[in-house]
């Protein structure tokens, strides 16, 4: 009776484990979902013009998507036009690490080196960038 009682209570914990488990996964899915609905209007402000709103939600977004290299350059872009440019060269190379075959973020980043009058670099990274025969806008 005893080692019944024990084995039912060790299935008991087992069950309430392995429902922890799935509502954590579950809260984690929604998270993720919520920041990258928070990127995506990040990414809309930015395209409307709108920097100081989308810089805002772009931060937010990158709490959980610290790893996602079109985010990254989302930021770049953003820091770049509010001329925040080693913010920006930060942001566009966090972004290539992390996809390093990522020809927007290579021509972005040879966009603000030409911005800054770093020619050497900027014809570095162009070059690259045109080398690349998927890019499809090389020009």
């Amino acid at each position: 009776m005893k080692q019944a009682a024990i084995h039912l209570f060790a299935s008991l914990i087992f069950l309430i484990t392995l429902t922890g488990c799935a509502t954590s996964q579950k809260q984690s899915v929604e998270m993720e979902e919520a920041a990258r609905a928070t990127q995506r209007l990040g990414e809309e402000q930015y395209r409307y013009g709108q920097y100081t709103s989308a810089l805002k939600n772009l931060l937010e977004a990158e709490k959980s998507l610290s790893n996602d290299p079109h985010l990254h350059n989302s930021l770049g872009l953003v820091y770049m036009v509010k001329e925040r440019p080693k913010l920006a060269e930060t942001h566009f190379k966090k972004a290539i690490s992390l996809k390093p075959d990522y020809p927007q973020a290579q021509n972005n980043l040879g966009g603000l080196y030409m911005q800054e009058k770093k020619w050497g670099q900027a014809i570095t990274i162009f070059k690259q960038v045109s080398e690349n025969l998927l890019y499809p806008t090389p020009e």
